[in-house]
């Protein structure tokens, strides 16, 4: 199972980790995030999550009974607490809401935040100086299929990478769901749109790479 990996020996190891969960949407990727840290309340590894604030998704949090916003809520129902970030602002106050007893740190959604470069600096740090388990949870590529700068930077630095995908929603297709389609007032959006646009089947579906449609995407020999 996805991060059974990283159990409480390697966490103690003394030399950090640095775990990427990544991939397509629909993939179950906050399922086994969560999960994860859930089985780790089972033990005595003290952990830390953190939640964009921009990543709320009320279909979600009450279809399963009015779950809090600072839960990270799974398609399946599984919830877990977490601290929410300005995912829109500097984050310059990240670093002082890390719990600095905390063994393990998770970033949710990872590819949302608008100071990237921020963000993957603090995991690092996290990882190679402070010789913490981190645990992010990112899509791999945008709506264009152009990869997130953070995720695959931090792909580089993983000691351990796992990539899901869901499947392609278009009628019995069936194929891998690599790609992230985003429908714009019925229509693929534009090569040019802006990128990040936070919400339900109405903005975004699951394409494989025949199914997806992006219009002035240049050609990959071209860029």
């Amino acid at each position: 199972m996805y991060l059974d990996e990283l159990g409480p020996p390697q966490i103690r190891c003394e030399q950090g980790a640095l775990y990427v969960l990544t991939g397509g949407m629909k993939a179950d990727k906050t399922k086994h995030f969560a999960g994860y840290f859930d089985r780790l309340s089972h033990t005595d590894i003290r952990w830390q999550v953190f939640k964009p604030k921009s990543d709320y998704r009320p279909e979600l949090h009450e279809k399963f009974g009015g779950i809090p916003k600072n839960y990270i809520v799974s398609r399946t129902g599984l919830a877990i607490p977490a601290t929410l970030i300005d995912d829109k602002g500097s984050l310059d106050d990240l670093q002082e809401l890390l719990d600095p007893n905390a063994e393990v740190y998770g970033f949710e959604e990872s590819h949302l935040y608008l100071e990237p470069k921020k963000l993957e600096g603090i995991i690092l740090e996290q990882f190679y100086e402070k010789n913490k388990a981190v645990v992010i949870s990112s899509l791999d590529r945008d709506f264009r299929g152009v990869d997130f700068k953070i995720t695959s930077n931090l792909m580089v630095h993983a000691t351990k990478i796992d990539k899901l995908y869901g499947w392609c929603d278009i009628g019995s297709c069936n194929e891998a769901g690599m790609l992230s389609q985003r429908i714009v007032d019925g229509k693929p959006a534009h090569y040019n749109d802006d990128v990040i646009l936070v919400g339900a089947s109405e903005a975004y579906e699951v394409r494989c790479i025949r199914h997806h449609e992006v219009p002035g995407k240049p050609s990959y020999n071209s860029r």
